[in-house]
């Protein structure tokens, strides 16, 4: 209790040295505890957070000299952007991620109109398998990841505010986690709200360090710049524009823009360079140069409401800069490859180029000139085996040409399949799997089809030709049957590529199961942050043999894993493509020292599609094979309503059902005599 009360004299002498303070008290309840961490040593449930730093947000310096993130690690702030320092920030613990601070409330009161704000790790908007509680996950999208990153922030923030009302900054803080440690990128949304108090709470994932929440005062000086800040190849005929300042203490008289390659001019507000005065609306036209890089800023006159001297002042505004396009092309988005066809349910292509500054265009297919496709989009209607092809588009004016990248399109369907049969060719494709060289080969034997691929678990592994993944890049499917003859225990990898950067690289990875006996698939090149779009997801009881299909679409951004003709777990927000392969192996994982995690067991049929499957397209390729049918989607309304004897299907059977509990009655006075 000593030690509760300590603290909360802490929390209260540094609201009340700071007078411009917006946070005016933070209870924290039913957190994780009781517990020991630094730098606030032992805490309870209810123990309130360490005060923020004076100064507040600020760059760290070290573990041992920082302003640290958290209440319970002493992780700290790094690069925080010149827009966030000085803003105040709730200290809230990492451990409230824990299953054990599933009912955590941090409440937030504050004193005046502010910019709440909440920061999360760039990694929790992908995230899937770890969403809490393990068995019935409280977040809408249950274990998959979110739909959106403004889906999660909705959630997030449920409790203090209508979805939508939390908007992306534009803003990223890192977090470090040792010295040199690992520095985490945090994503920052944020909304402008009244005075009052504010409930945030358990964020349900507990691989992911614990969301961060603050306030800053409301803005009194002009911000949301268009062009953005460090924006590149601005087209000079944009208008310049900003945002107002959303103090509503200030009542704006006009606005003072200065704008000028020479920062220094900018920054010192030289008379030389002010290019408007007393502007009345929140945007400039100005004479923009090619190729250069400006820097620009505007100030604020008004007067505030609460001054008893009615004195006007001048809140000058931050320095800005963008660069515009050079007078040559520049490609800004280049085409994406595509798979089309009947197959996928999309049977036309459309391929696109955004360049600044093109007058002409020219598409080519196979290095060959399209008659007639002289636009920055190429229409393909009705998509056929004859289309298919490496595109590519020639963009030119009367300064320069620029090529853009090369991008293929394929016609949708089965592009290798493997029977194993006695036989390591590819029936479809002709890519033929090379086996390890001796002892490290694996065998033949029965299968679930047949013959069958067998490994041993210990040394046996085969290389795929990287050239059988799909060319496009955005698509796929890949489906197998596998016999795990070694259990769950330890991880073992079906299939496993990696990119040509390294080999520890990921690229697929099929674990079935992993170290924590999940299925878990990953598919994608990582990103600049490590993450993967990955699945994983708790398998289901089920035969020896058991048929696993993954698909993959970018363009819609989902990424499904099937067991045995039906979905075990799905990422909605699967965006990353498949390029650059390098290796592809079955039956091992390539580490950064060699190869691991071999699979015992066996893979039989294994088929790679250049789209992805639908759910039907998947359970007739396990119902064609076992005989057994499926239930393709055993959340459909009517059959949750319906489907009393759970077949999967309304039928007699549920008649007679409903038929058995007839004139069942729970009513009074119809079914019950007055006692």
């Amino acid at each position: 209790m000593k030690k509760l009360l300590v603290l909360s004299m802490m929390w209260a002498t540094c609201l009340s040295a700071v007078s411009a303070s917006v946070i005016v008290n933070v209870e924290r309840a039913n957190g994780h505890g009781p517990a020991s961490r630094d730098p606030i040593g032992a805490y309870e449930p209810d123990t309130p957070p360490l005060p923020w730093p004076e100064g507040g947000l600020q760059t760290g310096v070290s573990r041992a000299l920082t302003p640290y993130v958290y209440s319970d690690r002493t992780f700290w702030w790094n690069n925080v952007p010149e827009e966030m320092v000085g803003w105040e920030h709730v200290r809230t613990f990492n451990n409230d991620k824990e299953p054990e601070a599933a009912d955590v409330t941090y409440t937030v009161t504050t004193s005046k109109v502010a910019t709440i704000w909440i920061a999360f790790d760039s990694r929790l908007p992908n995230e899937t398998g770890n969403w809490r509680p393990v068995d019935d996950p409280i977040t809408p999208w249950g274990n998959d990841a979110p739909e959106s990153t403004q889906v999660l922030v909705d959630w997030l923030t449920r409790h203090v505010a209508a979805p939508g009302t939390f908007t992306d900054t534009g803003l990223t803080v890192n977090v470090q986690e040792g010295d040199p440690g690992t520095t985490r990128t945090m994503l920052v949304y944020s909304a402008l709200l009244p005075p009052g108090s504010y409930v945030f709470t358990w964020q349900a994932n507990r691989n992911i360090s614990n969301y961060v929440i603050g306030a800053a005062p409301a803005p009194s000086k002009a911000w949301g710049p268009n062009p953005y800040d460090g924006e590149e190849l601005v087209e000079i005929e944009r208008v310049l524009s900003w945002e107002a300042p959303e103090d509503p203490n200030l009542t704006i008289y006009g606005y003072d823009l200065y704008l000028d390659p020479n920062e220094t001019k900018v920054a010192a507000g030289d008379p030389t360079v002010l290019k408007a005065e007393g502007l009345t609306e929140t945007s400039y036209a100005a004479d923009l140069l090619y190729d250069t890089q400006f820097f620009w800023r505007v100030d604020v006159a008004g007067l505030y409401d609460d001054d008893p001297n009615q004195t006007t002042v001048v809140n000058q505004g931050s320095v800005w800069r963008f660069s515009t396009a050079p007078e040559a092309p520049v490609i800004v988005t280049q085409p994406v490859g595509q798979s089309r066809g009947p197959a996928v349910g999309r049977p036309d292509a459309l391929l696109a180029v955004e360049v600044t500054n093109a007058t002409d265009y020219q598409w080519y297919k196979n290095g060959v000139e399209i008659p007639g496709a002289t636009e920055a989009t190429l229409s393909i209607p009705g998509v056929t085996l004859d289309d298919e092809g490496l595109y590519y588009c020639v963009a030119s004016n009367a300064i320069d040409a620029v090529v853009s990248e090369e991008v293929w399109l394929e016609y949708a369907r089965l592009t290798s399949h493997w029977t194993f049969d006695d036989t390591y060719q590819d029936a479809v494709g002709g890519y033929e799997i090379i086996p390890a060289a001796e002892p490290n080969a694996p065998t033949f034997a029965e299968g679930k089809i047949d013959n069958a691929l067998a490994l041993d678990g210990i040394s046996q592994f085969a290389h795929i030709p990287a050239e059988a993944l799909p060319k496009n890049q955005h698509a796929l499917t890949i489906a197998f049957w596998a016999r795990n003859d070694i259990g769950t225990a330890s991880a073992t990898t079906a299939f496993y590529a990696n990119t040509i950067e390294e080999p520890g690289n990921r690229l697929i990875s099929a674990q079935i199961p992993f170290t924590n006996g999940n299925a878990q698939f990953d598919l994608g090149n990582a990103d600049s942050g490590g993450g993967y779009d990955r699945v994983s997801a708790s398998m289901r009881p089920g035969d020896d043999w058991v048929f696993w299909v993954v698909t993959k679409d970018v363009e819609t951004g989902v990424m499904t894993v099937y067991q045995d003709g039906s979905e075990l777990g799905q990422n909605a927000n699967a965006q990353r493509p498949f390029y650059g392969v390098e290796e592809f192996f079955i039956g091992a994982r390539n580490f950064d020292d060699g190869l691991g995690q071999f699979f015992g067991g066996a893979i039989d049929d294994l088929k790679i599609y250049n789209y992805a499957l639908d759910p039907v397209e998947i359970a007739y390729l396990y119902y064609d094979v076992t005989g057994d049918p499926v239930c393709v989607n055993p959340d459909d309304p009517v059959l949750q309503q319906f489907d009393y004897d759970g077949n999967c299907i309304v039928d007699i059977g549920d008649l007679a059902v409903f038929a058995s509990n007839w004139l069942s009655c729970q009513r009074v006075p119809d079914c019950f005599e007055r006692p």
